[in-house]
């Protein structure tokens, strides 16, 4: 099934894949121009060996023939969904179009330019099922150009925990590799996405980055209960070059709504008591330092000076509250990398005014 999306977002259709009532997963994929990888894409996902699923396709005003790709493969199965959005509003846009429209008891979410291993959703709907879990988080593998490497789970499959728990398993202090808060890992029971209001939570559409991290607190602070499967499900193409991850280091807006979802997000789990939030507080301020070198590549003055502003105040106040050995050399870095900001800021003023001759 293939149709244009037109309207608010309020008017978005609502109804599962040609012949699938009630499907058991709806697997949510965005897509923006990626036509050299999408085949791939969904080919991972049509030969899952859970056959009972809806896929939802969410064409962002593609012009590279993502679109057309799409509408092939919605042609030859009936399980495939695609919306085609008549203008580009970006990736949490198309979050928020697809996680209205699907009706599958659970959710996932794949990116356009990743692919999944045949067993992955089988595998996260047995283990979700036998606990009985609001979510359940595997592992994934990073496809670079010089190999792939793995990231397993640093707990045996099986091992479930409360919301406290896989938030702390999920978002842990910078240093610690368990960092496990993308979207695509995950498996979710669809009561476990849904607010007060019974609707699914939103994505912040005005974000270019990051969303999903604030996003993904949102959620693991209101579930009973969380299930790990520690196997490497989940292939995610890490040299993309124009992923949201790349453009933050490029681009002061990606840079900036990164550092702001993760404020929203420390926010969120300090009004709530979590013990997370200093983890969060912690990946806040270094999305802040990248926010400024950032905003020196592209001379974005205003954004520099809210960065710097009090920012080596706020990294000692962060130690200050949690202050131990590992920590302490976390913060000399981010001194250090300060002094080597502020000296790049000084030259890229030079050049400015001197009209780019050094």
């Amino acid at each position: 099934m293939s149709f244009d999306l037109t309207g608010s977002l309020s008017d978005t259709p609502a109804k599962g894949g040609t012949g699938m009532a009630n499907p058991l997963i709806s697997v949510l994929v965005p897509i923006y121009n990626v036509a050299q990888w999408l085949d791939e894409c969904i080919a991972s996902i049509v030969s899952q060996t859970e056959r009972d699923l809806e896929i939802i396709l969410i064409d962002d005003a593609s012009t590279d023939g993502s679109g057309d790709i799409a509408d092939a493969w919605a042609a030859r199965d009936e399980r495939i969904i695609v919306v085609h959005k008549p203008e580009n509003l970006g990736l949490y846009d198309s979050r928020n179009v697809s996680v209205r429209m699907a009706q599958g008891d659970y959710v996932a979410f794949v990116d356009s330019d990743d692919y999944i291993k045949p067993d992955m959703l089988s595998k996260m709907l047995a283990l979700l099922r036998r606990e009985d879990a609001d979510i359940v988080v595997c592992g994934w593998s990073d496809i670079t150009s010089s190999g792939v490497i793995d990231h397993p789970l640093y707990v045996e499959t099986g091992t479930t925990g409360d919301a406290e728990f896989a938030l702390s398993y999920c978002i842990p202090e910078v240093a610690d590799p368990r960092y496990n808060g993308c979207l695509w890992t995950k498996l979710f029971k669809r009561s476990a996405i849904l607010g007060d209001d019974g609707q699914p939570i939103p994505f912040d559409a005005s974000r270019k980055c990051c969303e999903d991290a604030a996003w993904i607190i949102k959620v693991l602070m209101r579930i009973e209960k969380a299930v790990f499967l520690n196997e490497c499900l989940y292939q995610y193409r890490e040299s993309r070059l124009q992923s949201t991850t790349t453009k933050a280091f490029v681009d002061s807006k990606y840079a900036w709504d990164a550092m702001q979802a993760f404020a929203e997000g420390r926010d969120l789990l300090e009004a709530a008591g979590f013990s997370a939030a200093s983890n969060v507080a912690q990946r806040t301020l270094l999305q802040r330092q990248r926010c400024i070198g950032t905003s020196i590549i592209c001379g974005d003055e205003e954004t520099y000076r809210y960065c710097v502003d009090h920012y080596l105040r706020d990294v000692f106040g962060w130690f200050a509250a949690n202050a131990s050995g590992r920590h302490f050399v976390w913060v000399m870095k981010r001194l250090v990398r300060r002094i080597q900001l502020a000296g790049r800021h000084a030259l890229a003023k030079r050049a400015r005014r001197s009209g780019g001759q050094s």
